[in-house]
């Protein structure tokens, strides 16, 4: 078997039809990338669960959509894999990643983010307990604080709290107190109000831009967390966040091959930095014809990173 033409999505859920697959919109997308990888001639595989990897770059068990329908294909030998579901954290160096682990990690890591980016980040301290948490609250800049773990994403575990309420809160230590930033006034042309803009980049480049608007009385505007999501045409982007966008990505180009998103918010003081995703969700052709090319790109993206 030639497995330089034979790559793979991974899934930690066992279930042929499980995660994300219980999801109409999600299956979808993945058949849709199936079809395109067929008409790039590269064979397609979803593979799942941690057991079953077997090393080298091989599966125990694997399936391919035969039109709309999921087909068991048995064992099957990868030369890279779609990272959908955090396999680079199971430590296996012996099959090419799309994402890396490195960039992965450096996602996830929102203490990363502050380190690297400092003067494009809210005011950002770790605390190990109830005492440091107090402590920092005091003298956070902003009547408004933010706390979230040090690791995560889709807004799980983020509180946008008062002075107050964040030292009587419900946290997990060690977390992160961040000031607060104000993005109601909006981004000229796009929106009035409150909200974020997330830019895909694929090594280096802008593959798509969502403006995502929290829902009433929230200022989280993950679609997790009951966020809406318009698609910005790339030609519309802000020219200032594009520019931010790629300053970040001369940090990531030591991962040649790369997809991830950088968040941000337009502020009084201009674009800042939220936080940075690794495991974009894959959209549905029927949103755009954007999403065409989005899996164009990736199926290149991943072949070329077999040997």
């Amino acid at each position: 078997m030639n497995n330089s033409q034979h790559i793979g999505v991974y899934f930690s859920d066992t279930a042929p039809e499980g995660s994300p697959f219980h999801k109409a919109e999600y299956r979808q997308s993945y058949q849709e990338l199936s079809e395109e990888a067929a008409r790039q001639g590269v064979q397609f595989y979803i593979v799942r669960g941690e057991e079953s990897y077997l090393g080298d770059g091989k599966f125990s068990r694997s399936w391919q959509f035969v039109g709309d329908k999921l087909a068991e294909t048995g064992a099957v030998q990868l030369g890279a894999l779609y990272d959908k579901d955090r396999f680079y954290a199971l430590g296996h160096d012996d099959i090419p990643l799309f994402n890396a682990a490195k960039l992965s990690r450096r996602c996830i890591d929102k203490s990363w983010i502050y380190e690297h980016f400092r003067s494009l980040c809210p005011q950002t301290k770790m605390v190990k307990n109830a005492d440091e948490l107090a402590a920092q609250v005091a003298e956070t800049e902003t009547e408004k604080v933010v706390v979230k773990p040090p690791a995560g994403a889709e807004g799980k575990g983020v509180q946008v709290l008062t002075k107050a309420e964040a030292t009587t809160a419900d946290v997990d230590f060690p977390c992160l107190v961040q000031s607060f930033l104000d993005s109601s006034a909006g981004v000229p042309g796009l929106t009035d109000g409150t909200h974020d803009l997330r830019i895909a980049l694929l090594n280096g480049s802008p593959l798509f831009c969502f403006l995502r608007i929290p829902a009433p009385g929230s200022f989280l505007a993950n679609i997790a967390q009951g966020g809406s999501v318009t698609l910005v045409p790339i030609a519309d982007i802000p020219a200032d966040a594009l520019k931010c966008a790629q300053m970040v990505d001369q940090h990531m180009r030591d991962v040649p091959v790369r997809l991830y998103s950088v968040d941000m918010m337009l502020t009084p003081n201009g674009w800042r930095l939220i936080e940075f995703e690794s495991s974009l969700s894959l959209q549905q052709n029927a949103r755009g014809p954007v999403f065409e090319n989005v899996k164009k790109q990736i199926v290149a993206a991943i072949s070329s990173l077999c040997n």
